[in-house]
């Protein structure tokens, strides 16, 4: 489960950067028809590649962690209001509001 998580991660992370390497190509920190900000892109790939690196390290140790203790229920409850919040501030950031 761990390596199909890993695989969908990096198979996300190649379609994000092909995805920024459009967004460049056509201008997009340069050009005024864009919606997006410089910063709200590029903080994303950060977010993104930090997050990646560390999943990355975190599957290579060979300890077992703690928290390996905490149940799915209690990470899904966190996960979903979180990537919901995320969605929302990007969305409101978007629209101007």
């Amino acid at each position: 489960m761990a390596v199909a998580a890993l695989v969908t991660w990096i198979l996300t992370a190649l379609g994000g950067f092909s995805m920024l390497g459009m967004w460049i190509s056509r201008g997009g920190p340069r050009t005024r028809e864009s919606r997006l900000p410089a910063p709200v892109v590029f903080g994303h790939l950060l977010l993104a590649a930090t997050g990646l690196v560390l999943r990355i390290h975190r599957a290579r140790a060979t300890s077992t962690a703690p928290e390996r203790a905490i149940p799915v229920v209690a990470v899904a409850g966190h996960g979903v209001p979180a990537v919901a919040t995320l969605v929302l501030v990007l969305l409101t950031t978007v629209s101007g509001g």
